[in-house]
C-alpha cells in the first residue's frame, strides 16, 4: 500500500507518507492473489472505521489477478484527514467483491499529529491568585508532546464546575513546535470565580485545541482556588465529604450552626443511658441501637449504629469492636463507616459520665452524646453527635448528614503506652481507604478550626454546608444583559436536592408566562442557555427541583434579553472598491457574535451571494467583478440572523476611468477636433464629452465623443468654431457613474483665428529627424526677418513626431522673442503662449505633422525668433522636426546646463545641424493706396493687397479726418460704398490692414 501525499494532483499534505491532521490522501492499494485460481470481477469499496478520516473517494475495481499475481486500483481511493491522535491507530476496511467470493482486508494505520498536555497558568485577577469571587485573564500554558507542530493552534476553555465561569472561552496559541511550550498570551481567555466558592477547593477544568490543519484534542486539568484557611471548610475528601465548622465564611452561609441538644436526663435531658461501663484500660464498651430511619453513608444505607464509650459510632452492627488505639482517618484501624466525635481512651462511671441516645421524631434527628473523662490526664470532654434524616434532610448525593457538637473540650494528651497521643476526630469510609481528618495528635487538618466548647460540625456531602434543602439562582440573577443568538450559562446551587431541575424564564415577570427553558436538566449547577425568542428588559429565571417542586428559587431581580446591533463601517457608501485588490469590510457589533457577510451587486432587486460565513468585526475580501455602481454588503449574525447590518448606501465595484486628453491645438475658424485615450473597465459603455466655452463666458455647450477604432482612443468634432479664446475640459462618466476629468482642476485654453498666408518659412517641408530632450528648459527657435516693420505676427506652426517617443504629448510653450539678446540672440519676451501638439486622430499622419499656434494681431518692431519647448520633457515630450536637407544657419537651441543660446551650427554637443521646422504667418502695416471712382449714387475703392487677411474701411466728411466712421470691411481688395453719393457730397476714405473682420 502506498501513501500519497505530495501536494499534487487534488492531494493535500507534506509527503512524509504518513496520515496527519488536515490531509487529503490517495492510497494505491494493491493486492496479492495468494490463491491457486485466477480472481476476476473486482468490485472494492473502501470504508473508515475511524470519524477522523472520511472517505472521498471509496469505490474502484482491480483487473483480474492471477494465482501468485498482484493488482494495483484501476483509480486510486482518496481519503480526508481530520480528528486523528498521535500513535493512536486508524483502521480500514477494503470490501471486496468478486467472482470467487467475498473477502475483507484490513488497513491499518499509524497517524502522527500533535498531542497536547496542560502544564500551568497564569491568573491576570488581583495578585495574580485565583480566589473566590474574582475575575481576570486565564492564559493556560500547554505542551505539545506529539510528533507534528501545531499550526495556528486555536483553544476552546470550559470549566466543569458551575461556581467558575468562563467569560472568555476563545483563546489563540498559535505555532507550537513538536517538544515545545506554548501560551495563549496573544489572545488569552478569561474566567470568573463566584462567592459561592470557596479556598482550597479544586475545581475540574477542559482545554479544547484545535488547529489549522484539522487536528483537535482535548486536556482536562484541575485548578484549586484560593488557600485552605480556617475560614473554609476542610475536604473534600475522594468521596466527597466535607467538613463545615461553625466559624466557616467561604461560601456565605455555608457555617455550621452550633445549637446544643442536651438530651441527658442527670442534666434534665429527653434522652436514654446506654449505662455503659469503661472503668480502665481495655474495659472499653460498645452497643448496637436501632436507628429510627434509614442512614447513608459513603453510599452505603443501614438501620443501626455501633455506640463505643471512646467517643465514636460505626454505622452499622459491630458489637465486638471495641479494644483499639485511636488512629488517623483512613488507615487501617478503626471500624468500618466512623464517625470519631472524640476517639480517645475516654472512661465514663454512672447517671453523670454515660453515654445517651435519643431519636427526635418531630425534626427527625437522633442524637448520641458522651459525658467522659479521658482515662490517664483525666479531663472532661463532652460532645455529641446530631445524626439527621436523610428523607427530611436530603442530600444531592444521597448520603446522610451529621453534626458533631462540642459542649467541653480539654485537649490532652492522655497518653500511655499502649495509646497515641491526643484523640482523633473525622470519618472513615467502609474499607478505610477513604477518611477525612479533622484532629489528629495536636494536629489539625488545612481549613479546619480548633477544638473547643461551643465548636460545631457539620459533615456532608452538599458542598454548600447546608443542612435544609434549598435552590439558589445565581445566574442570572438580576441586571445582566443576554443578547438573542448568543449561549451563556445558568448557574445554580442546589442544597440536598436529589434528582434533576426544571429552568423555566418569564419575559414579562411578575405577569407574564413562564416558559420551558430545560425540562428535567441534570442538577450539576450549570445549563448552557441558547438565548431566542424576543428582547425584554423583565426577566427572570426559575429553577425547581424535579422530585421536590417546594424547593425553588428566582432572580432576584430583573435582567434583560436583549436584540444584538451591527453597524457596518466599509463599504457603508460611495466606495470605490477595484476588483483584484484587497478590501477589509468592517462592522462593529454589540452581542452579536460571529456574522456572515453578503453581497449585492444590484441593490435592492439583485440576488445576495455570500462572501463568507463567518467572520466577527472584520472581513478581508478579495474584490471580484462584474462592475456595478449599486453595491452593498450585509452582515447577519449567525446564531441570531435577525439582527445584522446593511451598508447605508450603494458603493461601487469596478475600475474608475482613467481619462488621458490630447491637448487641443490652436486653429482657424472651423471644425475643431478633440482627442483623448480611456482606460476603463466598462469600455464603450463610457461618456465623454468636452464642455467648452469662449473666455469669459458663462455657461458650456458640449460635444461627446466616440471610438476612433484605435486601441483606447476617442474623438470627437465640433462643427464649427468661429474666431475667438476658448477654454474646456473634458470629462467622461462610465456605467457605474465614477468620473474623470482632464484638467483635474480648472481649464484648458486655445485660441481659433485667421492664419495669414503664406507662411514665411526656411524648411523645405521634410523633417529627416526629430529632436527632444529628457530635461527641462531646452528650447529651439527659428529667427525671422521680415525686412518691414512694423509687422503683424499671425500665427506660427511648428512640425513634430505625431508618434514618437510617445503617441501621448503634453502641451507646448511657444513663445517670440525679439532678436535683441548677446549677438543677436532670443531676447526681449513679446508674448508667451501654450498649446496643444496634435490633433491628428490615431497619431496620424506618419510624417511630420504640423501644429498651429494663432496670436490674433502681434505688432512686430524688429528682427524676432519663433521659440518652441517642452512643458513636461520627461514623462510625455513632443520630438519636434528638423530639416537637415538645406540648412540656411536660422536655428539656434537653449542649453540649460551652459544657460546660453547657441546657433545649431555651432561646435557643440547638443547641436544638431539642419532647422528646425517653425514657420510664422503676418504681414506689413503698409498703408493701401487707394483709387477711387464714382459709379451712380456708389463710390468703388480699390487698392493694393499688402498681404493682409483683413482691410477695414473708414471714411470722414474732412480731408484731415479724425476717420472716426466704420464704412465697412472686406478680405479682397475692393469695396463698394452703397448710396453714399446722394447722402454726403464729400467724403474722404483710409483703408487699414486687419487680421480680423
Amino acid at each position: 500500500m502506498a501513501i500519497d501525499d505530495d501536494n499534487t494532483g487534488g492531494t493535500i499534505g507534506n509527503n512524509d507518507d504518513i496520515l496527519n491532521p488536515g490531509e487529503t490522501i490517495d492510497l494505491n492499494v494493491v493486492l496479492t492473489n495468494t490463491g491457486t485460481a485466477t480472481v476476476s470481477g473486482i468490485n472494492a469499496t473502501l470504508t473508515s472505521a475511524s470519524t477522523g478520516v472520511a472517505v472521498v473517494n471509496g469505490v474502484t475495481t482491480y483487473p483480474n489477478i492471477a494465482a501468485g499475481g498482484t493488482g494495483s486500483p484501476v483509480a486510486q481511493f482518496r481519503i480526508a484527514v481530520s480528528q486523528v491522535f498521535n500513535a493512536e491507530p486508524v483502521a480500514l476496511f477494503l470490501n471486496l467483491v468478486t467472482a470467487q467470493g467475498n473477502f475483507s482486508v484490513r488497513l491499518n494505520f499509524t497517524p502522527a499529529a500533535a498531542d497536547i498536555t496542560y502544564t500551568s497558568f497564569s491568573f491576570g485577577g488581583p495578585g495574580g491568585n485565583l480566589n473566590p469571587n474574582e475575575s481576570g485573564t486565564f492564559t493556560p500554558t500547554i505542551t505539545n508532546s506529539g510528533t507534528r507542530s501545531l499550526i495556528g493552534a486555536d483553544g476552546i476553555l470550559r470549566s466543569l464546575d458551575p461556581r467558575v465561569s468562563v467569560t472568555d472561552s476563545v483563546g489563540l496559541f498559535g505555532n507550537i513546535t513538536s517538544g515545545a511550550s506554548g501560551t495563549s498570551a496573544a489572545n488569552t481567555f478569561a474566567i470568573s470565580i463566584s462567592n459561592a466558592m470557596f479556598n482550597g477547593h479544586v475545581t475540574p477544568m477542559q482545554l479544547v485545541v484545535y488547529d489549522d490543519n484539522g487536528f483537535r484534542d482535548s486536556t482536562d486539568f484541575n485548578l484549586t482556588i484560593g488557600s485552605f484557611s480556617p475560614t473554609s471548610p476542610s475536604g473534600p475528601d475522594a468521596y466527597g465529604y466535607y467538613a463545615f465548622d461553625n466559624t466557616e465564611t467561604q461560601p456565605v452561609g455555608c457555617a455550621s450552626f452550633y445549637e446544643w441538644i442536651e438530651i441527658s436526663p442527670f442534666h434534665g435531658g429527653p434522652g436514654t443511658s446506654l449505662n455503659m461501663s469503661d472503668l480502665a484500660e481495655d474495659d472499653d464498651d460498645t452497643q448496637v441501637r436501632q436507628l429510627p430511619f434509614e442512614f447513608t453513608m459513603y453510599g452505603q444505607s443501614f438501620d443501626s449504629i455501633t455506640i463505643c464509650s471512646n467517643g465514636w459510632v460505626a454505622f452499622g452492627n459491630y458489637p465486638m469492636i471495641d479494644d483499639f488505639r485511636n488512629y488517623r482517618m483512613g488507615t487501617p484501624i478503626g471500624p468500618p463507616h466512623m464517625v470519631a466525635a472524640y476517639w480517645d481512651d475516654l472512661y465514663i462511671q454512672g447517671a453523670d459520665s454515660n453515654v445517651y441516645v435519643y431519636s427526635n421524631t418531630a425534626d427527625h434527628y437522633y442524637v448520641v452524646e458522651w459525658r467522659a473523662r479521658t482515662q490517664y490526664s483525666d479531663v472532661s470532654e463532652v460532645f455529641q453527635i446530631v445524626i439527621y434524616d436523610p428523607a427530611h434532610y436530603p442530600s444531592a448525593t444521597g448520603d446522610g448528614k451529621f453534626k458533631v457538637q462540642y459542649h467541653t473540650v480539654n485537649l490532652s494528651a492522655n497518653s500511655n503506652s499502649n495509646d497515641n497521643d491526643y484523640a482523633s476526630v473525622g470519618i472513615q469510609n467502609k474499607d478505610h481507604s477513604i477518611g477525612l481528618d479533622y484532629y489528629y495528635w495536636n494536629s489539625y487538618r488545612l481549613g479546619t478550626a480548633s477544638l473547643v466548647g461551643g465548636r460545631s460540625v457539620m459533615y456532608t456531602t452538599d458542598p454548600t454546608g447546608q443542612l435544609l434543602a434549598s435552590v439558589t439562582v445565581n445566574a442570572p440573577n438580576g441586571g445582566e444583559s443576554f443578547y438573542l443568538g448568543q449561549s451563556y450559562n445558568i448557574l445554580w446551587q442546589t442544597t440536598a436536592i436529589a434528582g434533576n431541575v426544571d429552568i423555566s424564564l418569564n419575559r414579562n415577570y411578575p405577569a407574564g408566562a413562564w416558559e420551558s427553558v430545560a425540562a428535567s436538566t441534570s442538577n450539576d449547577g450549570i445549563h448552557l442557555w441558547p438565548v431566542s425568542g424576543t428582547a425584554s428588559a423583565n426577566a427572570r429565571i426559575r429553577i425547581i427541583s424535579t422530585s421536590q417542586p417546594q424547593y425553588g428559587d428566582t432572580s432576584d431581580t430583573n435582567f434583560a434579553i436583549v436584540t444584538p446591533t451591527a453597524a457596518i463601517l466599509s463599504p457603508n457608501g460611495g466606495e470605490l472598491l477595484t476588483p483584484g485588490s484587497f478590501f477589509t469590510i468592517e462592522w462593529t457589533s454589540t452581542g452579536l457574535g460571529n456574522a456572515s457577510v453578503e453581497l449585492n451587486r444590484n441593490f435592492p432587486s439583485g440576488a445576495w451571494e455570500l462572501l463568507t460565513g463567518s467572520a466577527a468585526n472584520g472581513f478581508a475580501w478579495e474584490v471580484t467583478g462584474p462592475p456595478t455602481s449599486h453595491a452593498r454588503v450585509k452582515v447577519k449574525g449567525l446564531n441570531y440572523p435577525l439582527a445584522g447590518d446593511t451598508s447605508n448606501a450603494d458603493f461601487y465595484i469596478g475600475a474608475a476611468p482613467s481619462l488621458s486628453h490630447k491637448l487641443k491645438a490652436d486653429q482657424e475658424s472651423g471644425p475643431a477636433t478633440f482627442i483623448a485615450t480611456l482606460i476603463d473597465d466598462d469600455g464603450p459603455g463610457n461618456v465623454i464629452r468636452a464642455y467648452y466655452r469662449a473666455v469669459g463666458g458663462s455657461t458650456f455647450d458640449s460635444v461627446t465623443f466616440a471610438v476612433t477604432g484605435n486601441l483606447n482612443e476617442w474623438s470627437a468634432t465640433i462643427p464649427l468654431l468661429l474666431a475667438n479664446d476658448y477654454e474646456y475640459y473634458v470629462q467622461t462618466v462610465d456605467l457605474q457613474g465614477l468620473s474623470d476629468r482632464v484638467p483635474d482642476a480648472g481649464l484648458y485654453t486655445f485660441n481659433v483665428g485667421q492664419i495669414c498666408v503664406p507662411w514665411i518659412q526656411y524648411d523645405d517641408g521634410t523633417a529627416e529627424n526629430y529632436n527632444w530632450v529628457d530635461g527641462p528648459g531646452y528650447r529651439w527657435a527659428v529667427r525671422f526677418d521680415p525686412g518691414s516693420y512694423p509687422f503683424t505676427l499671425c500665427a506660427a506652426q511648428f512640425a513634430i513626431n505625431p508618434t514618437a517617443p510617445t503617441e501621448y504629448k503634453d502641451a507646448v510653450r511657444v513663445a517670440v522673442q525679439l532678436a535683441d539678446g548677446p549677438s543677436g540672440t532670443p531676447g526681449t519676451v513679446v508674448l508667451i503662449d501654450t498649446t496643444g501638439s496634435i490633433n491628428a486622430i490615431g497619431g496620424l499622419p506618419s510624417g511630420a505633422a504640423w501644429t498651429n499656434v494663432v496670436f490674433g494681431e502681434v505688432a512686430i518692431t524688429g528682427p524676432f525668433y519663433l521659440v518652441v519647448e517642452n512643458t513636461e520633457p520627461r514623462d510625455c515630450p513632443v520630438a519636434f522636426g528638423l530639416d537637415t536637407s538645406s540648412p540656411n544657419g536660422n536655428s539656434y537651441f537653449y542649453d540649460y546646463c551652459d544657460l546660453a543660446w547657441y546657433p545649431e551650427s555651432a561646435v557643440h554637443e547638443n547641436a544638431r545641424p539642419g532647422d528646425r521646422m517653425i514657420r510664422i504667418s503676418g504681414f506689413n502695416l503698409e498703408a493701401p493706396i487707394i483709387t477711387i471712382k464714382s459709379s451712380g449714387n456708389d463710390v468703388v475703392l480699390n487698392w493694393a493687397s499688402t498681404g493682409a487677411p483683413y482691410y477695414k474701411v473708414y471714411s470722414s466728411t474732412n480731408p484731415n479726418g479724425p476717420f472716426s466712421t466704420f464704412v465697412g470691411s472686406t478680405s479682397s481688395t475692393s469695396y463698394t460704398h452703397v448710396g453714399i453719393v446722394t447722402t454726403v457730397p464729400n467724403n474722404f476714405y483710409i483703408v487699414v490692414s486687419s487680421q480680423i473682420p
